[in-house]
C-alpha cells in the first residue's frame, strides 16, 4: 500500500508539473502576443516601404514629374470642390478609379511613407481607409488633398490606435506642438511642423479637415481615448519652408532598414520567451518521467 501511495503521489506530481509548465508557457505567449504581433507587423511595413523606395528609385525623372502634375491637378480639383461643398467623410475609397491611379505604383498601392520621429514611427501610407488598409498601414482619407504639398492643400492621414496587431498611431497622443513629421514621396521629402492638436467629437471633425486657402497642411487622424474611441485626435502640421535639413528634393528614406532590423530583433527576442519556457517545461516533464521510471524500478527491486 505504501508503494501504491508513493506511485500515485508521483503521478500526481508529474501531472501537476506538466500542467504548471503548460499554463506558464500559455500565459507568457498571451503576454508577449501583442508585442510579437506588432513586431511582425513592423516587418511587413518595412517590406512594403522597401518596395516603395525600390520602385521610386527606378522611376525616370520625367515620369515622377508627370505623377506630381497629375496629383497636383487632382488637388486643385479638391480645393474647388470644397469651396462649393465642404469636406465630409464619403467612404473608404468611393470606387474612384482616378483617385486609385494617382501616386500609386507598386503592387502594395503605397503612395508614400510617413515618418514621425517624436514617436519613433515610420509607416507606409496607402490609398483609402478600408479595414484591410488600416490593419497594418496608414490610409489617406478619400476626399482630402493628396499628400504632395503645395498651396491650398490639406491631406488627412488616418491610422488606428491600440490595435493588438500593430502600434500605428497608438503613441500619437505623445505629440506636442513644434514636433516635426515628414512625408516621403518619390524623389522628395516634405516636412511639417505640428501647429494644432485637437480632440473633437466625430460630428465636429469635418470643420477641421477642410482645405485652407494658401496653406499647406497635413493632419494625422486617429480615434481616442484608447479603448473607448468616441473622440478623434487631430494632429495638424504646417509645411516647413525652407527646411534644408528635412524638406529636400531627392531625399532618401534613411530609417527603413534600421526599422527593419529593429522589428526582426524584437520578433526573435519575444518569440524566444515562450519557446524557452516550452523547452524548460519539456525538460522538466522528461525529468519527471525519469524519476517515475526510477521509482518503478526501485519498487520492482524491493518486491
Amino acid at each position: 500500500m505504501r508503494h501504491n501511495r508513493g506511485y500515485s503521489g508521483m503521478r500526481k506530481h508529474l501531472l501537476f508539473r506538466a500542467a504548471f509548465w503548460f499554463l506558464l508557457t500559455l500565459a507568457s505567449l498571451l503576454l508577449v502576443f501583442p508585442s510579437l504581433a506588432n513586431a511582425a507587423a513592423g516587418i511587413r511595413q518595412v517590406t512594403e516601404m522597401r518596395s516603395f523606395t525600390d520602385v521610386s528609385g527606378g522611376m525616370e525623372e520625367e515620369y515622377k514629374k508627370e505623377m506630381f502634375r497629375a496629383a497636383e491637378s487632382y488637388n486643385r480639383g479638391i480645393f474647388r470642390e470644397q469651396q462649393q461643398r465642404p469636406f465630409s467623410y464619403r467612404g473608404e475609397h468611393a470606387n474612384d478609379p482616378l483617385y486609385a491611379s494617382l501616386l500609386s505604383e507598386g503592387e502594395d498601392g503605397i503612395i508614400g511613407i510617413l515618418e514621425i520621429p517624436a514617436i519613433g514611427a515610420c509607416l507606409p501610407v496607402a490609398h483609402g481607409t478600408s479595414e484591410t488598409i488600416l490593419r497594418y498601414e496608414c490610409g489617406h482619407m478619400y476626399g482630402t488633398s493628396l499628400p504632395t504639398g503645395g498651396e491650398s492643400t490639406h491631406a488627412v492621414i488616418a491610422a488606428h490606435t491600440g490595435l493588438t496587431t500593430a502600434e500605428l498611431f497608438t503613441h500619437l497622443t505623445d505629440m506636442k506642438k513644434g514636433d516635426r513629421f515628414s512625408m516621403h514621396l518619390p524623389g522628395c521629402v516634405h516636412t511639417y511642423e505640428t501647429s494644432e492638436i485637437r480632440i473633437v467629437l466625430p460630428e465636429e471633425e469635418s470643420r477641421y479637415l477642410q482645405v485652407r486657402e494658401g496653406e499647406d497642411l497635413i493632419t494625422l487622424y486617429t480615434c481616442t481615448p484608447y479603448g473607448i474611441n468616441d473622440h478623434r485626435l487631430l494632429v495638424t502640421g504646417k509645411r516647413v519652408l525652407p527646411d534644408p535639413e528635412g524638406d529636400t528634393e531627392g531625399g532618401e528614406i534613411l530609417n527603413v532598414e534600421s526599422f527593419g532590423r529593429s522589428a526582426v530583433e524584437k520578433t526573435v527576442l519575444l518569440a524566444s520567451i515562450p519557446s524557452l519556457l516550452s523547452v524548460a517545461g519539456a525538460v522538466s516533464v522528461l525529468n519527471g518521467f525519469r524519476e517515475r521510471r526510477r521509482h518503478q524500478d526501485e519498487r520492482r527491486r524491493s518486491v
